[in-house]
This record gives structure tokens, sequence and C-alpha cells, in this order.
């Protein structure tokens, strides 16, 4: 088991006073600018929500790199789209508006992006050049969920040139026949031999990313969590978890998306002052949403083909959403009456 590793029950630091691995992350910046930097920004997230400041552009943009997917997990919520409304129209982030946002957003106070929505990033092969972009322009913060089929030694390389911060995997077991019946479409040989590379790979060349491991725990892909740890904690500095729990007709719900907690007046939600959701195209748009519970385009807020993001971020749409929640109308609004991340994690 690597002994420096940081394992957590919790997943989003979103509302956390304090993110547990903040002072690993900060470690893997050089000293001086390049990590007061990132000081600044982690203090800048926290900081903003309480006092319901907003600058010229959300301080992290979610960015669906694609719609695209090589697997087909049960638990996804692209799954379940495509199960209930058909197949999700494969498309890659334009680039043209991509290089757009990072021109009007960076200087605005932009300071992180997540590479991902409801595809596998690695599947859009400008990634990395999207990566260097970010970076080049000013963004300090980087990172991406991944399955890690795809992440062969040439992917490796160039995510890390490019300058990829973070880097999580998402590994739903440790016993090959359950990974392979949960991860629909991938050979767990194929998996591990991946993670276990890259992080070599890293280790050779420098501090960065940070990896992190993630797993969905349900009684079936995870019996024994301790089991779990030992296992991947060689590969990784970062373990997290969400855990599932029974409901009582016996099938299994996440804990950490649709648990209901009693109503809270004076809760606030952080993300509506932290990030903005930025979907791929779909239809000739690309909506913005504050946040990923917004599965089914409940309160899209703009379309980034028609609207600067800084109109978008500071535009009568977002206001009224920021303004229902500081009412404690929140539960009027379908994605946030739905959302047990904001139930359980109240902190305003």
């Amino acid at each position: 088991m690597n002994p420096n590793i940081h394992v957590n029950m919790e997943i989003d630091p979103t509302y956390e006073e304090r993110d547990p691995v903040e002072e690993l992350r900060a470690a893997t910046y050089q000293e001086g600018p390049e990590r007061e930097a990132f000081l600044q920004y982690r203090k800048d997230w926290k900081e903003f929500p309480k006092h319901l400041y907003l600058q010229k552009s959300p301080i992290h943009l979610d960015i669906e790199a694609t719609t695209y997917c090589n697997l087909a997990c049960p638990y996804c919520a692209r799954t379940i789209i495509e199960a209930n409304q058909g197949k999700i129209e494969n498309q890659m982030f334009p680039m043209d508006v991509y290089e757009r946002l990072l021109k009007e957003a960076v200087p605005n106070g932009l300071r992180s992006i997540k590479y991902n929505y409801l595809g596998e990033p690695l599947m859009n092969r400008q990634l990395p050049k999207m990566i260097k972009m970010a970076k080049d322009h000013g963004v300090v913060d980087t990172m991406i969920n991944t399955n890690a089929t795809n992440l062969s030694r040439r992917v490796q390389e160039e995510l890390l040139e490019a300058g990829l911060d973070v880097i999580i995997f998402s590994l739903d077991s440790h016993i090959k026949e359950v990974f392979e019946k949960v991860r629909v479409g991938a050979s767990f040989d194929q998996v591990f031999e991946n993670v276990k590379t890259f992080w070599e790979f890293r280790n050779k060349t420098g501090k960065k990313p940070f990896i992190r491991v993630n797993a969905l725990k349900t009684k079936e892909t995870i019996p024994s969590w301790e089991d779990y740890v030992n296992f991947w904690s060689p590969f990784c500095d970062s373990i997290t978890r969400i855990d599932y729990k029974q409901k009582d007709d016996g099938e299994e719900q996440s804990n950490f998306i649709y648990e209901k907690k009693e109503f809270i007046p004076d809760f606030v939600c952080a993300q509506l002052y932290q990030r903005l959701f930025i979907r791929a195209l779909k239809d000739g748009k690309m909506l913005a949403h504050p946040c990923c519970g917004d599965t089914y385009d409940y309160h899209a807020v703009g379309d980034l083909m028609k609207t600067s993001l800084e109109d978008i971020w500071l535009g009568k749409n977002l206001m009224n959403l920021r303004q229902m929640h500081i009412n404690g109308e929140y539960r009027n609004m379908k994605a946030c009456n739905e959302c047990g991340l904001c139930m359980r994690s109240a902190k305003n």
C-alpha cells in the first residue's frame, strides 16, 4: 500500500471548509508564483460563495470535450439517458469556441477547467491540445475524469507534455469479473496496465498530474473497502468513493446524488458562485448549465453560440437561480430538489 495515499470517503470538497488533499496538490506546483496562484484559486473557491461574490467569469468551467463514450456503465447518467431518450449524438467541443472561451474568461478570473460531462474525454484526440492551450493562457488547474481504457503510452506522453494537473480514474472495483460487469465494454487487465504504467511514467517525469482513483461502492462492486484500497493505492495519490445505499425495495441508489434531506431554508448552493458547465454542440446550441445535476436541461442559462460567457455568468437567467437560493426557494428548482449533494452538504 502506498504509505502517502490519502483515502477520503467524501468525493467532492465543493462545500467543505478545507479540501483534504489541497496540501498534497499544492506540493505539485513549483514554489513561488505558480503555487501562490494555485493557493489563491483555492481560497477564492471557498470564499466567493460565503460572500455571494461574483467576478466576471466563473472560477471553474466544466467543458464537455466530447459526448462520446466507449463504455455503457449501468450507473452512468449517459447510459440512463440513452435508455430513456435514445442515442446521444456524438459531438466534439468546437476548438474555435474553446479558444474564444479562453481569451474571454482567463483575463476575467477563470482558474480551472475540467473536460468532462457525459462523455469520455480521451475519445477527443484534441484533448492534449486543449489542455496545453489552457495552460498557455494561464489556467491554473486542468483536470479530467477518465475510464482509462484509451490511456495508451502515446496518450500518456501527450497529457504530461500538455501540462495536465489532475487525472481521476473511475475504477469501480478491484475484482476483474465485477469490474467488467459494471464497466461494460472495458477490459480490466488493460485498464489496470494503463493505470499502473501511467503511475510509473508520471513518477519518472515529475509530480504531475496528481492521480486520484474514484470508486462507486455498492455491495457487489466493492465488498471490502480495505481490499479495494490495498489494491489500487500503490498506483495513485488519493482515493475517494461514492456510496450507494439500499432503498426499502432492496434496490441500490446513490447516497451522493439522490438522498433527500429535510428543507434547509438558508441554504445557498456554492456552485452558483464557482462554476459553470458548458455542453458540447447539440442541435446547433452549446448550452450552459449551473451544475452537473441539470442532466435533462431543466435550468439551461444560456447558449454560448449566441451569448458571451460573461453575459451568461452575470445574466438574468443565472441571477434568477441565485436569487431563488437566497430566498430559500431552491426546492422549486427541479434539479436542485433532486440533488442529494446540496441537501447533505449545506454549509451556508
